[in-house]
Formats: C-alpha cells, structure tokens, sequence
C-alpha cells in the first residue's frame, strides 16, 4: 500500500505546476498542492494553520519549471 509520501512524490512527478511562479515552494499532500509561496517558513505555517493533515506526512519542494523530473 502507498504511504501519503509516495502519493505526495508520485503528484509531485507527474505535474508541471504551470500556475505557480518558479522558485515557489509547495507542500503537497497525496493530490493536491495544500501550500505554496516563495517563503517556506510561510508554507510550512499555513499548513500548521489549516491543521489539515499532521506536517509529517507533506512532502515540501521547491517547484523549478525548468526541472525534469521524469
């Protein structure tokens, strides 16, 4: 069975987060990009804020359009 991080990872892979700016930072949870902005203590705030899903199990990255991750 996938752990949420290998969900997050696998999100993370298969998308080119066109809408956000390069450089951001995005926390991702299984499908879906919970935060995001070019601050991570910011990022990492507002998940705590939303208390959506325990930090232990977003996967944080800088988003770098120029990547390839595949």
């Amino acid at each position: 069975m996938n752990s949420s991080l290998d969900k997050s990872f696998d999100f993370f892979l298969k998308n080119q987060f066109s809408k956000f700016e390069d450089g951001e930072w995005g926390a991702i949870y299984e499908n879906e990009v919970v935060s995001h902005g070019k601050n991570l203590k910011e990022v990492v705030d507002s998940v705590k804020k939303k208390n959506v899903v325990p930090l232990s199990k977003i996967l944080l990255s800088k988003i770098k359009k120029t990547a390839s991750y595949l």
